[in-house]
């Protein structure tokens, strides 16, 4: 019997194909394999992460002034490297690069805060993401409302604080 009647004999009632390649295909080796991290470096054994779709804020300078951009975290490089998750004592780093899409603030009335304890909430903006380096952000762990359409809650002196923690910081 030939190689190949005894190869599509075995991998007749496969349902799934994994490989193009016939030996990988026979030892039921995957196409793609992860690939190994050089060095055994690890970008997230801190105990605080920063991972994809993370609320952020960050200062964007428009019309001479500086604003206040609230966010979510949309993408993560480390060295051109993707990432899916990174510890905050990273974020210093300059070879750190982060992707956000910027959310709107507007005032939060009571059906978005019953308890009226929260003066803003976010809504989402069509616009592009921008990359910027990891350390002009800061994350943030804000009241998050589920629903429909989840949104973020905040109060008044917490965007202060986090402006003024953004500014010393340049």
């Amino acid at each position: 019997m030939s190689k190949s009647k005894i190869l599509s004999i075995l991998s007749r009632y496969r349902k799934m194909i994994q490989s193009a390649d016939r030996l990988k295909r026979v030892q039921e080796i995957a196409r793609f394999t992860a690939m190994e991290m050089e060095n055994g470096a690890s970008f997230d054994t801190d105990m605080q992460l920063l991972i994809i779709h993370d609320p952020v804020v960050t200062l964007v300078h428009s019309d001479q002034r500086i604003w206040l951009a609230v966010g979510e975290i949309n993408g993560i490089r480390y060295n051109s490297q993707s990432l899916q998750r990174v510890g905050h004592s990273l974020l210093g780093e300059s070879a750190l690069k982060v992707s956000i899409q910027v959310l709107g603030l507007r005032p939060a009335t009571s059906d978005d805060d019953p308890e009226k304890v929260h003066d803003w909430r976010t809504y989402t903006m069509p616009c592009e993401s921008l990359t910027i380096p990891a350390w002009f952000i800061e994350p943030l762990d804000p009241e998050v409302h589920t629903g429909p359409k989840p949104f973020y809650l905040f109060k008044t002196p917490f965007l202060i604080a986090q402006t003024s923690l953004l500014i010393q910081r340049l």
